[in-house]
């Protein structure tokens, strides 16, 4: 039974192809996001010792291995480039777009109250306001989520590649 989907000598339906012209417009993105990136990363050191590019790489392939869209695993790289650029959500909305200067700028948000939350609970003798000033905290990271899942993907993708990181050194 022919269902006119495949013409002759074609190697894959019309459909597929759309698919894969998506798919390599998209991949070009990553690229293009990787291609900005890289002068920033390629010599930066994360908190935990690890490359910064090498990072963003294993976010990405992290992202692309768990079926995400291109444009985030795209995101990973420019995220991780916000912290050594003077205005970071104004440059990614220039080169980028809009959407992607949303995410990096939530991302850099939650990131920003997780490092103040681990130094909260690292210091200070004050229980009671250190306690409420927790519950501030995480009652913020939850609206963050709540905004944009993208952001939850980001930050469990990049807590994921610290972990194999970590395995790998030690």
């Amino acid at each position: 039974m022919k269902t006119g989907l495949m013409q002759e000598g074609s190697a894959t339906a019309p459909i597929v192809a759309l698919l894969d012209a998506g798919t390599a417009h998209s991949n070009a993105e990553v690229v293009r996001a990787r291609a900005f990136a890289e002068p920033l990363l390629a010599a930066e050191q994360l908190d935990t010792g690890e490359n910064a590019l090498a990072h963003a790489d294993g976010v990405a392939a992290i992202l692309q291995g768990i079926g995400s869209a291109p444009e985030l695993q795209a995101a990973a790289y420019l995220v991780y480039a916000g912290d050594f650029l003077n205005k970071p959500e104004e440059v990614v909305s220039k080169a980028f777009g809009d959407s992607y200067a949303s995410l990096v700028s939530h991302t850099r948000k939650l990131v920003q109250l997780q490092r103040a939350a681990r130094g909260a609970a690292a210091g200070g003798d004050r229980k009671g306001d250190q306690r409420a000033e927790q519950t501030e905290r995480v009652r913020k990271m939850l609206l963050a989520f709540s905004r944009d899942l993208r952001v939850v993907l980001l930050r469990l993708a990049s807590r994921l590649q610290t972990l194999r990181w970590f395995a790998a050194v030690r």
